[in-house]
């Protein structure tokens, strides 16, 4: 967690953080081994994008 004050955002943090719940990764994980999808890559997107702005100004607050 970050604390009050020690926040940074880096440029001018529009740019996108990628961010998934534990419980979806989990999921997501059970689904690709139930899948016997060995060596095959994936991607687990969030479905509501947020920008490491908007996070940190949402931690802070």
């Amino acid at each position: 967690m970050i604390d009050k004050n020690k926040g940074k955002i880096i440029g001018k943090g529009d740019y996108f953080i990628p961010n998934i719940h534990s419980e979806d990764a989990a999921e997501a994980i059970i689904k690709a081994i139930e899948k016997q999808a060995i060596g095959q890559k994936f991607i687990i997107p969030d479905d509501t994008p947020v920008t490491q702005k908007n996070l940190t100004i949402t931690w802070l607050n």
